[in-house]
Protein backbone atom coordinates (compact mmCIF):
# COMPACT_ATOMS: atom_id res chain seq x y z
CA UNK A 1 0.00 0.00 0.00
CA UNK A 2 1.12 3.68 -1.28
CA UNK A 3 1.45 5.97 1.94
CA UNK A 4 2.02 10.12 0.83
CA UNK A 5 3.90 11.49 3.80
CA UNK A 6 3.51 15.42 3.93
CA UNK A 7 6.22 17.96 5.80
CA UNK A 8 3.69 18.47 8.81
CA UNK A 9 4.58 14.68 9.72
CA UNK A 10 7.92 14.88 8.63
CA UNK A 11 8.93 18.26 10.28
CA UNK A 12 7.34 16.58 13.53
CA UNK A 13 9.71 13.62 13.35
CA UNK A 14 12.77 15.97 12.70
CA UNK A 15 11.69 18.43 15.65
CA UNK A 16 11.76 17.69 19.56
CA UNK A 17 7.89 18.32 19.45
CA UNK A 18 4.92 16.38 21.17
CA UNK A 19 4.43 14.34 18.01
CA UNK A 20 7.59 13.28 17.32
CA UNK A 21 7.91 9.38 17.98
CA UNK A 22 3.88 9.42 16.41
CA UNK A 23 5.57 10.45 13.19
CA UNK A 24 8.48 7.96 13.16
CA UNK A 25 5.93 5.18 13.99
CA UNK A 26 3.40 6.39 11.19
CA UNK A 27 6.49 6.19 8.60
CA UNK A 28 7.72 2.96 9.94
CA UNK A 29 4.60 1.47 9.72
CA UNK A 30 4.26 2.21 5.98
CA UNK A 31 5.33 -0.54 3.24
CA UNK A 32 5.87 2.21 0.81
CA UNK A 33 5.97 5.78 1.21
CA UNK A 34 6.12 8.88 -1.39
CA UNK A 35 6.18 12.98 -0.89
CA UNK A 36 6.18 15.86 -3.00
CA UNK A 37 9.15 18.45 -3.78
CA UNK A 38 7.14 20.60 -2.15
CA UNK A 39 7.64 18.97 1.06
CA UNK A 40 11.17 19.09 0.75
CA UNK A 41 10.99 22.77 0.35
CA UNK A 42 9.00 23.07 3.20
CA UNK A 43 10.90 20.91 5.47
CA UNK A 44 14.45 22.71 4.38
CA UNK A 45 12.87 25.87 5.18
CA UNK A 46 11.12 24.23 8.64
CA UNK A 47 14.62 23.41 10.43
CA UNK A 48 16.12 26.42 9.16
CA UNK A 49 13.97 28.00 11.91
CA UNK A 50 16.29 25.57 14.60
CA UNK A 51 18.23 28.05 16.75
CA UNK A 52 20.76 25.24 17.70
CA UNK A 53 23.58 24.38 15.12
CA UNK A 54 24.22 21.33 16.18
CA UNK A 55 20.37 20.07 16.82
CA UNK A 56 19.77 21.91 13.15
CA UNK A 57 22.94 19.92 11.96
CA UNK A 58 21.50 16.57 13.54
CA UNK A 59 17.56 17.00 12.19
CA UNK A 60 19.27 18.02 8.47
CA UNK A 61 20.75 14.69 8.51
CA UNK A 62 18.10 12.51 9.65
CA UNK A 63 16.15 14.15 6.60
CA UNK A 64 18.44 13.64 4.32
CA UNK A 65 18.31 9.64 5.64
CA UNK A 66 14.80 9.86 4.31
CA UNK A 67 14.74 11.32 1.40
CA UNK A 68 17.76 8.56 0.44
CA UNK A 69 14.40 6.21 1.26
CA UNK A 70 11.09 8.70 -0.02
CA UNK A 71 9.88 8.14 -3.43
CA UNK A 72 9.14 11.56 -4.45
CA UNK A 73 6.27 12.74 -7.08
CA UNK A 74 7.68 15.85 -9.09
CA UNK A 75 4.91 18.41 -9.84
CA UNK A 76 4.34 18.67 -13.19
CA UNK A 77 1.68 19.93 -15.29
CA UNK A 78 -0.81 17.24 -14.97
CA UNK A 79 -0.22 17.18 -11.09
CA UNK A 80 -0.67 21.40 -11.11
CA UNK A 81 -3.91 20.87 -12.71
CA UNK A 82 -5.01 18.31 -10.53
CA UNK A 83 -3.60 20.29 -7.72
CA UNK A 84 -5.76 23.83 -9.18
CA UNK A 85 -8.98 21.71 -9.18
CA UNK A 86 -8.48 20.63 -5.64
CA UNK A 87 -7.47 24.01 -4.15
CA UNK A 88 -10.93 25.33 -6.21
CA UNK A 89 -13.06 22.62 -4.54
CA UNK A 90 -11.65 22.87 -1.21
CA UNK A 91 -10.68 26.03 -0.75
CA UNK A 92 -7.32 24.48 0.40
CA UNK A 93 -3.94 26.14 1.09
CA UNK A 94 -2.06 25.93 -2.54
CA UNK A 95 0.53 23.99 -1.61
CA UNK A 96 -1.65 21.68 0.78
CA UNK A 97 -3.86 20.94 -2.72
CA UNK A 98 -0.11 19.95 -4.20
CA UNK A 99 0.39 17.62 -1.64
CA UNK A 100 -3.16 15.92 -2.12
CA UNK A 101 -2.61 15.70 -5.37
CA UNK A 102 0.63 14.00 -5.27
CA UNK A 103 -1.02 11.75 -3.57
CA UNK A 104 -3.77 10.93 -5.86
CA UNK A 105 -1.22 11.20 -8.87
CA UNK A 106 0.69 8.07 -7.48
CA UNK A 107 -2.35 6.40 -6.50
CA UNK A 108 -1.76 6.72 -2.07
CA UNK A 109 -4.37 4.99 0.06
CA UNK A 110 -3.20 6.81 3.59
CA UNK A 111 -2.30 10.16 3.69
CA UNK A 112 -0.45 11.49 6.83
CA UNK A 113 -0.42 14.63 7.93
CA UNK A 114 -0.76 16.65 11.18
CA UNK A 115 -2.63 19.46 9.44
CA UNK A 116 -6.33 19.39 10.01
CA UNK A 117 -7.08 21.76 6.21
CA UNK A 118 -5.20 19.49 4.44
CA UNK A 119 -6.71 15.93 5.90
CA UNK A 120 -10.37 17.77 4.81
CA UNK A 121 -9.28 18.19 1.61
CA UNK A 122 -7.63 14.70 1.55
CA UNK A 123 -10.64 13.12 2.87
CA UNK A 124 -12.70 14.80 0.06
CA UNK A 125 -10.58 12.92 -2.43
CA UNK A 126 -11.57 9.42 -0.82
CA UNK A 127 -7.83 9.40 0.72
CA UNK A 128 -7.19 7.35 4.34
CA UNK A 129 -5.82 10.25 6.73
CA UNK A 130 -3.59 9.39 9.10
CA UNK A 131 -2.64 11.60 12.10
CA UNK A 132 -5.51 14.32 11.98
CA UNK A 133 -8.55 12.60 14.38
CA UNK A 134 -12.22 14.26 12.00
Amino acid sequence: MISYVDSSVLLSRYLAEDRSDEASAMIRGANFVVTSHVAEIEVTRGLAFVDSPAERLMCQNLSAEDWRCLSVVECDHGLADLAATIAAQTRVRSLDAIHVASALVVGALRFLTFDQRQADAARAFDLDVVGVTV
